[in-house]
């Protein structure tokens, strides 16, 4: 009978036949399932008011939740960490403990995470291609740069910040540009795995991988060109992050 229409704050806007108005007005279950003070223009969430147009709470939250790894984490009036496109707040009530839940949108492509006592908590991500990895070695391959897709990747990490986590991923295939070991040469290749298990750290990353497969990729005759090795049973994998040390020394965002 009615549509509300909002943006990533909560602002709506209701759209429909204009007999349906003061219907859709007097409906106060709105953004999120928030409670909506149509007079006030305020979002109630049980423990306090959140205002979309100032994108903010009236009132600070308690000062144990303040992060200070991060500079939203600091500011205890902002809503959902200032990013309410991946990051998504629980209806509060006075005693709960407001955890932030992300939720990486894209298409194909989503993450959810739980986070518990003294901020372990595991992600679930699905198609996910993240950024290249440079000098990746391992038993097959020496890596100039290396950029890969995972049809799922599970995480436990140990702190609110992400630096320092274990995961498993099934599905890993990945494309590289450096030297191949089994076929000693240098060129462009491309490998894939069906299961691969490890830890992902700030600067290092270390892992092994199960039952993979390599390829190289060529062209000759005017063709291009696809090799296939033969399938490995296990490997050996690590990798300098050069993305996170050049961001922590240069400031410089990849």
């Amino acid at each position: 009978m009615a549509k509300y229409i909002y943006d990533a704050w909560g602002n709506c806007t209701i759209s429909g036949e204009t007999t349906n108005n003061a219907l859709a007005k007097a409906n106060p279950i709105r953004y999120r399932g928030y409670y909506y003070d149509d007079d006030t223009g305020l979002y109630y969430l049980n423990a306090r008011y959140y205002s979309p147009k100032w994108r903010r709470f009236l009132s600070p939250d308690s000062t144990e939740y303040l992060a200070p790894e991060t500079v939203n984490g600091l500011n205890l009036y902002c809503y959902c960490g200032n990013d309410p496109i991946n990051v998504w707040l629980p209806q509060q009530k006075i005693s709960d403990n407001p955890v932030y839940h992300t939720s990486k949108l894209g298409y194909l492509r989503r993450s959810i995470s739980c986070n518990v006592q003294g901020g372990i908590h595991w992600t679930n991500q699905w198609l996910d291609t993240g950024m290249p990895s440079f000098l990746v070695f391992s038993t097959g391959k020496a890596s100039i740069v290396d950029w890969s897709l995972t049809v799922y990747k599970g995480s436990l990490y140990f702190d609110e910040a992400e630096n320092h986590s274990l995961y498993v991923a099934f599905g890993n295939a990945s494309a590289f540009a450096g030297f191949n070991v089994e076929k000693d040469k240098y060129g462009v290749f491309a490998d894939a795995n069906v299961l691969s298990a490890g830890y992902d750290g700030r600067y290092i990353d270390a892992g092994v991988s199960f039952v993979g497969v390599g390829f190289i990729l060529g062209f000759k005759n005017k063709k291009f060109i696809i090799k296939v090795d033969p399938p490995g049973f296990i490997g050996f994998e690590i990798a300098i992050d050069f993305g996170q040390i050049f961001k922590d020394i240069f400031g410089w965002e990849w």
